[in-house]
């Protein structure tokens, strides 16, 4: 008869250690952090003091209470929860992390979460992520926290109440990294009928910024923008679906060693420019053409001759004029440090057209990428040395070091397969030196 082996029966997550449970309990929600108490003895009140509180009021739903507009006894039971959380947690514990998602809640609950903030930031904490409808329950002392390193205010109202509660002096001075989304504007600024309320929310990000001095990271999110943006620190700014009348003119950020930007053409200011970016890498720009072909010109051109010192650069400009196929080739910059160029979501006659013009200003490029939605490669190309004759041949003897195409299309014209072969034509002349 088979002996029962007893240690199958063991413990064996009490046995695990305070360090390892540190590193992963912080990972789960408040509900889940606290339910890990019927786990093991050893962890029935290890909940008290985890560094990271992540209140997320979807714990609470049920089927029932997703087809409910209001439901009280959902928002009583959320709410309960975190006070007794609050409540029981030791409250000499160190907090480095606060995190609330609490979308649904409705204003009369406002006190308490305003409670919950206060809670964290007289705990000094390092992280606070706040996902809501709306700001009124944001206490001022939110930007007055010397503690923070991480901030990101995700409101899907008005901002202008934001305005309202800003204090009088903002104290953020060892904030890192900043994320800031608002609601969804149409990007077509002819929609927009309040361009006050625009210009109030660019003020707000000016304000934050200006006391904000050792900022590394910025992210807009479906916000206005303001036609400057300026920090003496920053190295990594994303813009995304943003908004407003004026657009973004000037980049004061010498710093600055990633940039990445969507949304609609009127994004960019009209002659975009950057104050000597010395330290740009990556830049990552997807913008679509709003119909006035007349700004185009200006706006691209001026934006892709300050990103001269790029090692990466991905376009995606879904342009409704023709000027990119001469226009590149007299008035980009030269690209001295360029080592990956990707251009996504153009026609494959145009890509064509633009890749040829700016390889012959890049002649450190090392890999080419022409892509469009597709998971076909129609091309790949290793290459090794210089050829000449033929645009494509004149492009490629121009970037010595360019060592793969990359071409992904499904489908091609006349015209496209005329390029195609036409590089074909190039790599094999090429194969021959």
């Amino acid at each position: 008869m088979k002996k029962f082996d007893d240690s199958v029966m063991r413990d064996r997550l009490s046995n695990l250690p305070d360090t390892l449970l540190h590193r992963i309990l912080p990972h789960f929600r408040a509900r889940e952090a606290v339910q890990t108490c019927i786990w093991s003895k050893k962890w029935k009140n290890f909940w008290v003091s985890l560094p990271c509180l992540i209140i997320d009021m979807r714990e609470f739903q049920t089927d029932a209470t997703k087809k409910m507009k209001f439901n009280k006894t959902y928002y009583t039971k959320f709410v309960n929860f975190v006070n007794n959380l609050l409540e029981r947690r030791d409250n000499q514990a160190y907090l480095e992390n606060f995190q609330i998602w609490c979308k649904d809640l409705e204003e009369q609950y406002n006190p308490s979460v305003i409670n919950w903030i206060l809670y964290a930031i007289n705990h000094n904490p390092k992280v606070i992520k706040i996902d809501a409808y709306e700001c009124s329950f944001l206490p001022q002392r939110i930007f007055t926290c010397e503690s923070l390193e991480e901030l990101s205010l995700s409101i899907i109202s008005s901002w202008k109440q934001i305005k309202e509660l800003l204090p009088d002096t903002i104290n953020l001075p060892n904030l890192k990294k900043l994320h800031l989304l608002g609601q969804n504007y149409n990007s077509d600024c002819e929609n927009h009928e309040d361009s006050s309320q625009d210009y109030a929310d660019c003020v707000i990000i000016n304000e934050i910024l200006s006391f904000t001095p050792s900022l590394d990271e910025l992210s807009i999110e479906s916000l206005p923008l303001a036609e400057i943006i300026s920090s003496k620190t920053l190295k990594n700014l994303k813009i995304k679906s943003c908004h407003g009348w004026w657009g973004l003119w000037e980049l004061n950020t010498p710093k600055l060693v990633s940039f990445y930007c969507t949304g609609n053409i009127v994004t960019l200011g009209d002659t975009i420019c950057g104050s000597k970016m010395m330290d740009l890498k990556n830049a990552n720009i997807s913008l679509e053409d709003d119909g006035s072909c007349g700004i185009l010109e200006s706006r691209v051109t001026f934006m892709l001759n300050n990103f001269w010192n790029v090692e990466t650069l991905e376009l995606s400009l879904k342009l409704g004029s023709h000027w990119w196929q001469m226009e590149l080739q007299h008035y980009c910059a030269k690209f001295e440090n360029l080592k990956t160029l990707s251009l996504r979501e153009f026609s494959a006659e145009r890509a064509f057209r633009i890749a040829a013009g700016i390889l012959q200003h890049s002649p450190n490029l090392e890999k080419l990428i022409l892509w469009h939605n597709s998971e076909h490669y129609l091309c790949f190309y290793n290459k090794k040395g210089g050829v000449k004759g033929s645009l494509w041949a004149v492009a490629l003897s121009r970037c010595e070091k360019l060592k793969i195409i990359e071409i992904k299309y499904s489908t091609f014209n006349d015209v496209v397969k005329q390029d195609l072969d036409s590089l074909r034509e190039a790599i094999k002349k090429h194969k021959k030196v």
